[in-house]
């Protein structure tokens, strides 16, 4: 018995370390282009949120570290916004690595650390899901492959590359294994304390990570515990190992309050992406159907992130359903649904057939029925462009792995495989990419001629040969396959960029006139171009200078009214450095965006050109003087105050007021922001579309803005109680 349980270890052990090297293979085959061809994870396509958002980010994140200006406050991102705006960016672990990496060794390696980290996470994902599928009883085999579709699923894919967020993927499956560990050893009345523990650690980290991701996970891992128990064990001990998970699972969040709390306020009371009251946007939902031509789309990501060309579908092409484990979906779903469903009827218990078809109606209606899908975006955010945003399909990333893996050991290794279902599944991928290459521009259709070859290929095998484990080997290459495609059948920064391989990000001088303008000026000013040396959003970032273009989908509803009033021909979330200044004179004034850079002479009325250096032109702004403005009886008079930034939380000046009036500073208005007049708080409201203002008394003034958010005090508090409530409960489960 001792030997064959050895044997049995040392199985698993040689097929784990051919795990490592299956995963290290398909990595170097999908991203063949990035690591041989000088390519990097910098997209210039719809992919661009990388170059124009985090790429600028983390920079920025490391010259700040360097400096020892990093703050709560970032003025560098538009006119100013909380940097937990973007948890996802600066709390994933491997962005700690990337930044830390950038600190030591030069912002150089970040370009090529992003792939790194994409390695990580996908080699995380598939030892990660190979442990899990263990106790779903698949065979070493099924695990294996399985293990690497998972890790390659088209959700990591795209998002993976496009948002970096690949690490959901690795803490949700991690989550999972721990709650099947919790089951098993339930079952086997082993102790369960460390597995309690590691429940709550990761619960925390995951909400430290993201309150964005960390949500959708603690709704799919809740109902997915609840049936899973019942699966295993039944009904009627459920509550009583249910209870213990729900207390561990709240104090794991209640550790990670430090985020929850400050984010969540961003969310509710400040972020345009969730607009309007609950209520608000439940009707929304109820009131919502899907056109057909979603659910074409939706059929064809069955198969392929990339049915519909790359970047096709209007542009939609990362916010619809992430569905792709395999281009021969349509062969392996439908055979799994046949065998595990209909087959296996009287062959399961009638309660483990009942959850099967409710886990897998959950499925289908997480993506066809609005209301569902809504669960998992009406506390993140609104429509995105008439659809909830479908981010969260993640999700079913987990289960699709136990169906491929539960197909590999039923139909592949017993041979066992419904023809008419495989053909049928075969005429679906014909059809769906018929009509793919009748109704949209394919830029690539042999990629969807390959699609239908894979597919014809698998059924001509089984047809001619009656066997079907070549099936294995068409898998992996489908994913393969499709992983090449999204990544590499696209438009990237690489190494004859030039810009991507400068050191300093400033280009054509800018470098010598930011430091020019910081010589002669020690105000609070801002700075607008007519060019973008790297980012057309992004500059500011990595040039550090204060603007007022930025790309933020994630900004205040005031700030998104200030943007449409002053921009009303571009869209609010996407203010662009480089579009035409003379149109946006009253925007330059408010905002005291007092220079203006420019490649090319211009001849806007309220400008003076006052530098130039290496052709480049340096305008004053005749109508803009001080980022503090006096109002009297609500006009406008006065623009002469003298600010400075301290540092990017604080900002301090001095106000002679002829009267009795209002002083509004040209600094978004945000709960955390105290104004202080000669040392007293005072309050504060918004004012004038966006910013935020006081009254003011006749006469000369000290003034002081800090922000000083006291809800990540609040945080910290809470989750220092939640760690000490943790603990004790470790320890009472002893």
């Amino acid at each position: 018995m001792k030997d064959r349980i050895k044997n049995m270890s040392d199985d698993i052990a040689r097929t784990r370390m051919m795990l490592v090297i299956a995963v290290m293979v398909m990595f170097v085959i999908v991203y063949w282009g990035y690591i041989f061809g000088g390519r990097y994870l910098l997209f210039k396509d719809a992919g661009m949120d990388t170059i124009c958002q985090f790429y600028p980010m983390y920079i920025h994140v490391i010259d700040s570290i360097k400096e020892g200006t990093l703050s709560l406050w970032n003025f560098e991102w538009g006119l100013g916004c909380d940097t937990l705006t973007r948890q996802e960016w600066i709390m994933d672990p491997c962005a700690w690595v990337i930044i830390g990496t950038g600190v030591v060794f030069g912002v150089e390696t970040v370009k090529n650390m992003l792939l790194v980290m994409q390695f990580v996470k996908i080699m995380a994902c598939a030892l990660i899901c190979f442990e899990f599928l263990k106790y779903y009883g698949a065979s070493v085999r099924a695990r294996f492959i399985a293990s690497c579709l998972f890790a390659f699923n088209g959700w990591i894919m795209l998002w993976g590359q496009h948002y970096y967020f690949g690490m959901a993927c690795v803490y949700l499956i991690l989550l999972l294994l721990l709650v099947e560990k919790l089951i098993a050893a339930y079952q086997e009345q082993r102790a369960m304390k460390r597995y309690y523990l590691a429940v709550g650690i990761t619960v925390a980290l995951i909400f430290i990570y993201s309150v964005y991701f960390g949500y959708m996970i603690a709704i799919f891992t809740s109902v997915y515990t609840i049936l899973r128990m019942i699966y295993v064990d039944g009904v009627k001990t459920l509550w009583h190992r249910l209870w213990p998970v729900i207390v561990t699972v709240v104090l794991g969040m209640l550790c990670a309050a430090c985020m929850i709390v400050p984010y969540a306020d961003i969310v509710l009371n400040v972020s345009t992406r969730v607009e309007g009251s609950l209520w608000h946007r439940l009707s929304q939902y109820l009131s919502l159907t899907y056109g057909m031509n979603y659910y074409k789309v939706l059929a064809g990501r069955i198969i392929s992130d990339n049915t519909f060309g790359i970047l096709g579908i209007d542009q939609k092409y990362y916010e619809f359903p992430q569905l792709s484990f395999s281009v021969l979906g349509a062969i392996v779903l439908p055979q799994a649904v046949w065998y595990g469903i209909i087959k296996d009827r009287n062959n399961v218990e009638r309660r483990k057939w009942i959850l099967r078809i409710v886990m897998l109606i959950l499925m289908v209606a997480a993506v066809t029925v609005p209301m569902v899908g809504a669960i998992f975006n009406i506390g993140c955010e609104s429509l995105v462009e008439g659809i909830p945003a479908m981010r969260f399909t993640y999700v079913l990333m987990p289960l699709m792995a136990v169906i491929y893996a539960l197909f590999i050991d039923r139909c592949v290794e017993r041979n066992d495989i419904n023809r008419w279902l495989a053909s049928a599944g075969v005429l679906f991928v014909i059809l769906i990419n018929y009509y793919a290459f009748r109704h949209y521009r394919l830029q690539y259709k042999w990629i969807n001629i390959a699609i239908i070859v894979l597919n014809i290929a698998v059924i001509g095998i089984h047809y001619t040969t009656g066997k079907v484990r070549i099936m294995l080997g068409l898998l992996i290459a489908g994913a393969c396959f499709e992983g090449y495609v999204t990544n590499n059948v696209r438009y990237t920064y690489d190494r004859t960029t030039e810009c991507i391989n400068s050191t300093d990000f400033h280009g054509r001088d800018t470098t010598h006139i930011l430091e020019y303008l910081k010589e002669h000026d020690d105000s609070f000013y801002r700075v607008e171009k007519t060019y973008h040396d790297f980012s057309a959003t992004g500059d500011s970032l990595l040039q550090n200078y204060a603007p007022v273009s930025m790309y933020c989908s994630t900004m205040s509803g005031s700030l998104k009214t200030f943007y449409e009033k002053m921009y009303p021909t571009e869209e609010y979330r996407y203010i662009k450095h480089d579009l035409d200044g003379a149109l946006y004179d009253d925007a330059f004034a408010i905002t005291n965006t007092k220079y203006i850079l420019s490649w090319t002479k211009l001849d806007w009325d309220y400008l003076e050109e006052i530098y130039e250096y290496d052709g480049t032109h340096v305008y004053r702004n005749l109508h803009a003087g001080s980022i503090a403005s006096l109002y009297y009886d609500g006009k406008e008079a006065d623009r002469t105050s003298h600010f400075v930034r301290k540092t990017d939380a604080c900002v301090e000046g001095s106000v002679d007021a002829k009267e009795d009036g209002t002083l509004m500073l040209a600094i978004p208005y945000r709960k955390g922001w105290n104004v202080y007049v000669d040392g007293v708080r005072q309050q504060i409201r918004e004012y004038d579309y966006a910013f935020i203002a006081t009254d003011i008394e006749a006469g000369q003034h000290t003034v002081v803005a800090k922000y000083e958010n006291r809800l990540y005090v609040i945080g910290a508090l809470l989750s220092l109680a939640g760690v000490v409530m943790f603990a004790g409960w470790v320890v009472k489960l002893c």
